[in-house]
């Protein structure tokens, strides 16, 4: 069976340009990385053959440049076949150095090479666009620690701001939050007054980051739009 789609760097899916291709980076089954894509193309698509039918997988989207611009990031979301060939999945992925990885890790002294850590988005989608949710708590079994994303280092008006809150109890304007963990699989979730989440599993480990959305579900009230112009260098 086939997986076709596109790669886009997770930073600027909150930008008003909306997300962005990633080239030059591969997709490939977690647990059978012999299976892999050939390079993105200009605009991330890829196609991902040989997936096995009926079951249900994890993506890891791995740098095919040998520069390590890209971290290895691994969907939380599995796929599942079922019969057919898959279209339009968009998988994310972010830059190791100077967005808001590297925020998160400088402000929580972390790295993947000792921590497990989940970074995650809760959002809703209005008139066909994400938009983030704040204020809302989030929670993770195993227990870990869990912080939230104060500002994104490449948007302008987060100049000279701390990448993640030194004391917050829930998620900010962007809906963005990180759980530092050790290695295994985690099921996390978030809750608030308004809003419920369904639960998602997925592995952490290191060398790999893990990226999920979490959707609300049920009405949304209206929400602050947290778009940001994109970067100055035009993001990827």
């Amino acid at each position: 069976m086939e997986v076709k789609g596109r790669v886009v760097d997770f930073e600027t899916c909150l930008t008003t340009v909306g997300c962005q291709g990633v080239p030059n980076v591969r997709v490939a089954l977690f647990f059978q990385s012999a299976v892999y894509s050939a390079p993105t193309s200009g605009s991330g698509s890829f196609t991902l053959s040989g997936v096995p039918d009926g079951a249900r997988v994890y993506l890891l989207v791995t740098d095919a440049s040998g520069g390590g611009q890209y971290l290895s990031t691994l969907q939380a979301a599995p796929v599942d076949t079922r019969g057919k060939d898959l279209f339009g999945i968009e998988l994310y992925t972010l830059k190791r150095d100077g967005g808001l990885f590297a925020g998160v890790a400088s402000d929580a002294a972390v790295d993947l090479q000792t921590s497990a850590i989940y970074l995650g988005q809760v959002l809703s989608v209005q008139d066909g666009k994400m938009k983030a949710i704040p204020d809302v708590t989030v929670q993770a079994v195993p227990g870990g620690d869990v912080r939230y994303v104060n500002c994104i280092p490449t948007f302008q008006q987060c100049a000279g701001q701390p990448t993640l809150f030194t004391n917050r109890s829930s998620t900010g304007v962007f809906g963005e939050f990180v759980v530092i963990s050790k290695a295994g699989e985690h099921v996390i979730w978030g809750t608030s007054t308004q809003q419920s989440f369904t639960p998602v599993a997925a592995p952490l480990g290191v060398g790999y980051l893990t990226v999920g959305l979490h959707r609300a579900e049920g009405s949304v009230p209206a929400l602050p739009d947290a778009a940001a112009p994109p970067p100055a260098d035009g993001g990827v």
